[in-house]
């Protein structure tokens, strides 16, 4: 749904406007002369400390020092960026951890094994005594009521309703088409043993249901046989935009999110943070019902710096950009879901677990913020060259994130998870005299645009899809 919708605002912004040659100049350092290898590879930037000075009568620790070897960074960015047709407001906060070093790691894609999957599917599900792999005649014939019913909505009085959604006719269709050649479900299940692979439909030994799936590449494991609704729409797309939806989480944020941690801990997962919590609730794949309400966390990999991950950050909007090909990683950015509830952890994901091979550098050094600000003012105005004519659609820089982002090295050097500073930019549509208005009611919240500049040598850093 959201790239639709991008794909949709894109073509009104467009619709009426010419093209022309982005203009012929060099608005990033030539990485081609080696000049980011270069500084990875070079020795360590110093760090120097600077002992604080005791008060009278008072005595300090060995511990008791201030690291002024790490850069500073200002707190905002203020500016604009103008062309004849097109503004880029920018008032950004400036995001980092407070490091005071900056390390370079060299990582590669890693995989699952059947052992990682056996170890995970009983921390999550401990008590599944049965499972099978695809769906039955009863299963379809579930789907099919409850399609044909619609899908639980419930009210903040506790009542329900049930009210369609997109995709309802498809599945109905579906359903329907599927029963036809189904297998009745008393021939589908087996037995978890020691060599079983159990995946899909679980049956737990307490008449639970819960759901698992496995590749070399991404494990999803739910307790409530479900899928998951957050409260931006991130997971199920269930809705119209128009239906309101609310959630009654029964367990608080601070609370939920340390279950997550301790979990993660628990399986072994460490090095990472979280990066997108919100409200979140559990819908039955088969009945459409709603299952449980608690908070979704999605946690990405640090490596020091603020973490950051996106399913869709390739969109750029009516931002053209070319690609250096020879640095545009392969490997996809590491994710890891968990779905909390007043009853524990009900779903976990984790999807391309990332190796990491070595320190390639303690502390690299980078630009100043200055030549990074710079850098994007260019890149940006010049990703905006093409456009020729007035559209109702401004831009705001918001948010300049220092984050971590693989990335190929040339020559086959390998991928490293390259210091980035993380450019997050809003559109802002028309008020109702049709006339541009960066008053939030007219942000587009939901679809940011993300570019990427690399905090080593100030080139930009080409953000793939995960999807």
């Amino acid at each position: 749904m959201k790239r639709v919708f991008a794909l949709l605002l894109a073509t009104l912004m467009l619709s009426s406007l010419a093209c022309q040659p982005t203009p012929e100049e060099d608005i990033v350092v030539n990485r081609a002369e080696g000049n980011l290898e270069e500084r990875i590879f070079a020795s360590p930037a110093p760090i120097e400390t600077e002992a604080i000075t005791p008060a009278d009568g008072e005595t300090l620790s060995p511990f008791e020092e201030s690291t002024t070897g790490a850069q500073t960074f200002p707190e905002r960015w203020m500016g604009d960026i103008s062309t004849e047709y097109v503004t880029v407001r920018i008032d950004a906060e400036i995001i980092t951890s407070g490091q005071q070093t900056y390390p370079v790691y060299m990582v590669e894609q890693n995989y699952f094994s059947i052992e990682d999957y056996l170890r995970l599917f009983q921390s999550v599900i401990p008590n599944a005594v049965k499972y099978r792999r695809n769906m039955s005649y009863e299963d379809y014939e579930t789907q099919l009521e409850s399609a044909v019913r619609g899908a639980e909505k419930r009210d903040a009085d506790g009542s329900i309703t049930y009210v369609s959604w997109p995709q309802q006719q498809n599945v109905i269709e579906s359903a329907q088409e599927k029963m036809l050649g189904a297998t009745r479900e008393e021939q589908l299940y087996k037995d978890i043993d020691e060599d079983a692979i159990p995946q899909e439909f679980i049956l737990c030994d307490d008449g639970t249901q819960a759901w698992a799936e496995y590749s070399s590449s991404i494990i999803t494991l739910s307790r409530d046989r479900g899928i998951l609704e957050t409260e931006s729409g991130g997971h199920l797309e269930l809705w119209d935009e128009d239906v309101a939806v609310s959630f009654y989480p029964e367990i608080y944020e601070a609370d939920a999110q340390a279950v997550a941690e301790q979990f993660l801990k628990d399986i072994g997962i460490e090095g990472v943070g979280v990066v997108q919590s919100e409200p979140a609730r559990s819908f039955n794949r088969l009945t459409l019902s709603v299952e449980s309400y608690g908070y979704f966390f999605r946690f990405a990999r640090t490596f020091d710096y603020v973490g950051y991950y996106d399913r869709q950050p390739g969109d750029t909007g009516p931002f053209r950009f070319e690609e250096d090909a020879a640095y545009v990683a392969t490997l996809k950015n590491e994710v890891i879901e968990v779905y909390v509830t007043e009853a524990g952890v009900r779903y976990f994901s984790w999807a391309n677990p990332l190796k990491t091979l070595s320190c390639a550098n303690e502390n690299v050094q980078l630009l100043p913020f200055e030549q990074i600000q710079a850098n994007t003012v260019k890149l940006l105005r010049a990703g905006l060259a093409h456009i020729d004519g007035k559209g109702v659609y401004g831009y705001s820089l918001e948010k300049a994130i220092l984050t971590v982002y693989p990335q190929r090295l040339a020559d086959n050097q390998g991928t490293v998870m390259v210091p980035m500073w993380l450019m997050v930019i809003y559109t802002y549509g028309a008020n109702s005299d049709d006339v541009l208005d960066f008053d939030p009611k007219h942000k587009h919240e939901h679809y940011p645009i993300y570019v990427g500049i690399n905090a080593i040598d100030g080139s930009r850093v080409a953000l793939a899809d995960d999807s």
